[in-house]
């Protein structure tokens, strides 16, 4: 769970003003981050469950899990932040943000180790976490939790070399792509938040970093997509499906799957044609 210095970071960060206090907290987060490689991790570590723990679906839990202490020490130092947050849940979500944002900076642009010779990153223990709460927060209520750590998966998992965080990176996740194809591989077609989140992170993912999939994972990727463009299936669904696959399309190499496939791709945008989504029927004529 998160400690009161985490949680008292994360609010003084949201608050502009007072100025003082901000700064201090700019100061506060710089310096956790750079003093060493356990404090690194230790503050990541707490942001990303800070990041999933602020979903209404998990609010309680994360009330019930921080020590009272630890409550205390922020109650003290942030009263009015702390009494608004306890009455409003609502307001723990641009709390979670936050807290997902810092995350994406802290990993994106890590500081210099303290030796200067190289840059700090997610390692051991900690990295298996992060990575385990982010893939969690896919399936968050809220949409806005969803899409930050949809963000940050992305901009980890596909980041050109040297990778930013070698840790989070899609050839040292080997749990990421078949965590993120058992989310499309629902039987429901009602565009859930978990799917809606695993296709948000896959678009991202193509957009960013079209080459790091391998040709294996973008066989078993089409045919989900495929599926999706049913015109039972939800809005949500087909549109960023329809944008994956015109990415699998214009890719150098086709993929194989797609290949097989391309006569179901093409009745599937026929079907889709007199969709009454605008925004659907423009990406059937894009494709």
């Amino acid at each position: 769970p998160p400690s009161g210095q985490a949680l008292h970071l994360i609010s003084a960060l949201s608050n502009p003003e007072p100025a003082a206090v901000h700064v201090q907290a700019l100061r506060a987060r710089d310096e956790a981050l750079s003093a060493s490689a356990a404090s690194y991790n230790e503050l990541c570590r707490q942001l990303a469950y800070c990041l999933a723990g602020c979903d209404p679906t998990s609010q309680l839990l994360l009330w019930q899990r921080i020590p009272a202490a630890e409550l205390e020490s922020w109650r003290q130092q942030d009263p009015h932040t702390v009494a608004r947050l306890q009455q409003d849940g609502n307001l723990l979500v641009p709390f979670g943000q936050m807290a997902g944002l810092v995350l994406k900076n802290a990993l994106v642009r890590p500081p210099l180790r303290p030796d200067g010779q190289s840059y700090m990153a997610l390692e051991g223990p900690p990295a298996e976490m992060i990575k385990e709460t982010l893939l969690y927060t896919l399936g968050a209520q809220s949409l806005a939790l969803r899409a930050v750590a949809s963000s940050v998966i992305a901009v980890t998992a596909v980041s050109p070399p040297p990778h930013v965080q070698p840790a989070l990176h899609l050839r040292q996740w080997p749990e990421l792509v078949p965590t993120l194809l058992e989310s499309l591989q629902s039987a429901h077609l009602d565009g859930s938040p978990r799917q809606q989140g695993a296709l948000a992170t896959i678009q991202k993912m193509m957009e960013d970093g079209p080459t790091q999939f391998d040709a294996e994972a973008l066989d078993h990727l089409v045919p989900c997509l495929l599926r999706l463009l049913s015109p039972a299936a939800h809005e949500s669904a087909q549109l960023p499906a329809l944008q994956i696959l015109a990415t699998c399309v214009a890719l150098k190499s086709l993929p194989g799957a797609l290949i097989l496939h391309f006569s179901s791709y093409l009745s599937a945008l026929s079907a889709l044609a007199p969709s009454p989504s605008v925004a659907v029927r423009t990406w059937v004529a894009k494709s």
